[in-house]
């Protein structure tokens, strides 16, 4: 659900689609804050970093000038940080919710074990001079994000203490409580991952590795209709 305190809230959020800044985009617009989206696309070209370089000295995005004027990096503490400024709109398990340690631990795991890796892999020269070395590298990477996939569908829906029941889908797959933030996070990384991603049993089920993030926003708030989920799904630039 949107946040009446957020409507008047209004964000700059430097990045491109596909990057990490998407989910940050899709969580802002299921808050129902303002946001002005600036293209930044880092990976492609010096020229691009250095205009990064000028919002965020590690040149990276996503970047988020909050609406006091501070700047936010890293999109797992950006996320996090609206789940806690707007708690009506359910992005975040509250802190005192028995859901939130593992929704901390998840939401870290993402970019610590799996994403950053995406950093080596973009620019493999980076941390491999040597070209006869790289394609090694990459598949050593991509054997261990595979597994760092693996360890997340397999424990994301252990049982934990105080938690409610299990409720089941039309489907009959076992379901849990909406963490949509973490949702969010995974489902970024999905088209990044296609060869070496999540398993099919995070596919097919409520965690954050399996649905799309449409459908887990749609069924946040309560709404079925795809067309209402446009500006959610694709990242668009409002400055060049």
């Amino acid at each position: 659900m949107a946040s009446p305190s957020a409507s008047s809230d209004r964000y700059t959020l430097y990045g491109a689609p596909g990057s990490g800044a998407t989910p940050i985009h899709a969580a802002l617009t299921l808050i129902g804050a303002q946001v002005d989206t600036v293209d930044m696309s880092p990976w492609e070209g010096e020229s691009e970093r250095e205009r990064v370089a000028g919002v965020n000295p590690m040149r990276q995005v996503p970047a988020l000038v909050l609406p006091s004027g501070e700047l936010m990096t890293e999109s797992a503490a950006i996320l996090i940080w609206l789940g806690d400024r707007y708690p009506e709109t359910g992005l975040c398990p509250a802190p005192d919710d028995p859901r939130r340690a593992r929704d901390l631990r998840w939401m870290v795991y993402l970019p610590a074990a799996i994403y950053s890796l995406f950093w080596v892999r973009d620019d493999p020269a980076r941390l491999t001079p040597d070209a006869a070395a790289q394609p090694a590298m990459l598949e050593r990477t991509a054997e261990r994000i595979a597994h760092c996939w693996h360890l997340m569908d397999t424990q994301i829906d252990e049982p934990a203490p105080s938690l409610p029941a299990r409720r089941e889908d039309q489907h009959a797959r076992p379901v849990r409580d909406r963490d949509v933030a973490l949702d969010a996070a995974a489902q970024a990384l999905l088209p990044r991952g296609a060869t070496h991603g999540p398993g099919g049993a995070a596919r097919g089920c409520r965690s954050p590795a399996g649905r799309l993030l449409g459908r887990a926003l749609s069924l946040h708030v309560g709404h079925r209709n795809p067309e209402r989920l446009t500006p959610v799904l694709f990242f668009t630039s409002s400055t060049p």
